[in-house]
């Protein structure tokens, strides 16, 4: 079960951890970063993924087999003709700072970014979106966010393209062409189709790649 919430409607009692450049409360209500936070020191959530976005707190149990196979069958394909000729990196997990809130991050499933992008770490081991080329997520349990919530904060941040393991669905979209919060160019893409990706990660990939179950 994913669960959303917004900014502040969650207690929860252990302290935060403490985090350089980590946002102060406004007007007493805790910004969604800080009640991040505060989940990240619940055990009964260890293994979750835990984002702030759009004033929500996003909280993502941990996925099933196919999701992790169809990650690495995708970086696979994107060391082999991405990164070495390209000077990228394909990381998972990396944490993308949002400009919509005080704090507000995103850890996509995967990510292209440029190689050095560990000199440009921000505060709460967040790195810029201008650095990220490609975001990726494979949907599980909390597709609606990937679906909805995602394209806008994603949008926002101006990564050039998104792409979509919609696994709830059984098809792959590609997002690209980011202007005032929204993609201007969505494709879907079908079982036993190619599809390539736009922009610098010009990739070919299989969309059953995408899809494991």
């Amino acid at each position: 079960m994913t669960a959303t919430m917004e900014r502040g409607t969650h207690e929860h009692r252990p302290e935060a951890p403490e985090q350089s450049g980590a946002p102060e409360q406004s007007g007493g209500r805790p910004t969604a970063r800080e009640t991040a936070e505060r989940l990240w020191q619940d055990p009964a959530l260890d293994g979750f993924r835990i984002e702030a976005m759009s004033g929500r707190v996003v909280v993502t149990p941990p996925p099933d087999g196919g999701h992790g196979v169809a990650l690495t069958r995708l970086m696979r394909i994107l060391d082999r003709q991405v990164v070495e000729e390209n000077q990228l990196e394909v990381i998972q997990n990396l944490g993308l700072a949002l400009p919509e809130g005080p704090g507000d991050f995103a850890l996509p499933d995967l990510a292209v970014v440029d190689e050095d992008f560990r000199e440009h770490r921000l505060p709460g081991s967040q790195y810029p979106p201008e650095l990220f080329h490609l975001v990726v997520e494979i949907t599980s349990s909390n597709w609606q966010d990937d679906l909805r919530i995602k394209p806008e904060a994603y949008a926002r941040a101006g990564v050039p393209v998104y792409l979509i393991g919609d696994r709830e669905h059984g098809e792959a979209k590609v997002l690209w062409r980011p202007e005032n919060g929204e993609y201007r160019s969505i494709a879907a893409y079908s079982r036993g189709d190619a599809l390539k990706l736009p922009g610098d990660v010009a990739v070919e990939i299989p969309v059953d790649v995408l899809l494991q179950s």
